[in-house]
């Protein structure tokens, strides 16, 4: 049986598949922000909204499901990802689907946000959280091997990104994600890497070397050590490969989908 998504089948018929079909109501946020989306696409692609939209539940009965505590742009994303099956591959792309977002750090820098790397590794990072609650398996991972990518080597339009995490990104990255995930894993090596005193040729907002260590989450700074010491050791066993130890691929902390 066709699918929505298979690539044979027919873009026309897509959407007057869709056109026929059910749609139901998603409030985001705390001023409610009601997104239409089609029921099949949800149930399809989310074992949150499956489960919500089936059964005995209030939601499967009015059709409408609320996730008060969940920022309107980063909803955006998944929408966006539900009907193309897609994240943006530029910072374009992803200040067509964001939406107004309002920052200080924005308003300092007199800069569209998304040109803000600091602020789009959080809002990337949201967007995989956002995956991991609505048990959508399929976005979650193209969030994670996005996040992973763009900061390995940028977006295809070659906008800037960063040589390190901001203090943000890790807190709350630690604050959200389960005690055990490739994400972390990432983000552990990419700043011993940005620690190490190498040059990188893209642009930063943040020296990882000047943060105040005493902010960031003690169980962050654990994984440091731990990670720090493993090619330490690594280092002693292989000198002659020491750079391929220190330097890293992000190839294995990315997911298959």
């Amino acid at each position: 049986m066709d699918t929505f998504y298979d690539d044979d089948f027919p873009r026309g018929k897509r959407f007057i598949t869709l056109a026929l079909e059910e749609t139901c109501v998603v409030e985001v946020g705390e001023k409610k922000t009601r997104f239409y989306i089609h029921k099949s696409l949800l149930i399809e692609n989310s074992e949150f909204f499956k489960k919500a939209l089936s059964g005995p539940w209030e939601e499967a009965r009015t059709g409408v499901v609320s996730l008060a505590d969940v920022e309107e742009a980063t909803f955006r994303v998944f929408v966006s990802w539900l009907y193309t099956m897609d994240i943006p591959s530029s910072a374009e792309g992803w200040e067509d689907i964001s939406g107004p977002i309002h920052s200080d750090k924005v308003e300092k820098a007199n800069r569209p946000f998304l040109f803000h790397p600091e602020i789009l590794q959080l809002y990337m990072l949201k967007a995989y959280i956002l995956g991991d609650r609505l048990v959508a398996p399929e976005f979650k991972t193209s969030m994670n091997n996005t996040f992973i990518e763009w900061l390995a080597m940028g977006l295809e339009d070659g906008s800037p990104h960063p040589d390190s995490l901001s203090p943000d990104t890790i807190i709350f990255a630690y604050a959200n994600l389960p005690g055990t995930c490739k994400l972390k894993e990432f983000m552990v090596h990419w700043h011993i890497e940005s620690c190490s005193g190498i040059e990188h040729d893209c642009i930063g907002d943040v020296d990882i070397r000047a943060y105040d260590r005493s902010k960031l989450p003690r169980e962050f700074l654990i994984d440091v050590m731990i990670k720090q010491s493993e090619i330490i050791s690594a280092v002693k066993r292989t000198p002659n490969k020491a750079e391929e130890v220190v330097f890293f691929f992000y190839g294995p902390y990315c997911e298959e989908i």
